[in-house]
């Protein structure tokens, strides 16, 4: 797998991402579905986006601040996979809390380590 690119639609400021095993990049499908009393099936969709998940260590403090930035302004991204492949998706930083927690020992504020949640807007 090689290094991924994540960077904000409106400028050239960019980070390149060193996922680790667990990666996952997901079609999630808005659905619903219903039983009537007389046992038909009707199902109703949504919608549907991707979920990309990048658990990470060894961030560094900088892109850890560039990314828990545009985490809580919900900056649009555009997000490469690599490969050499010009194309991307764009996305956004979603999740409850900041990406990137905790510390890795014994570097304190140095490398940290997490997970990167990104969905397709």
């Amino acid at each position: 797998m090689g290094d991924m690119i994540i960077q904000p639609t409106s400028t050239t400021s960019l980070v390149i991402l060193l996922p680790t095993y667990g990666f996952s990049n997901t079609k999630v499908l808005g659905k619903v579905d219903v039983r009537a009393k007389t046992g038909a099936l009707f199902s109703y969709i949504q919608g549907s986006f991707t979920r990309v998940v990048l658990p990470e260590t060894w961030v560094t403090s900088s892109n850890r601040t560039h990314i828990n930035s545009w985490w809580e302004s919900k900056t649009d991204l555009e997000f490469f996979e690599g490969g050499g492949s010009s194309s991307f998706l764009t996305v956004r930083i979603t999740g409850d809390t900041e990406p990137y927690p905790s510390f890795v020992e014994p570097y304190f504020q140095e490398f940290y380590i997490g997970e990167l949640i990104l969905e397709t807007i």
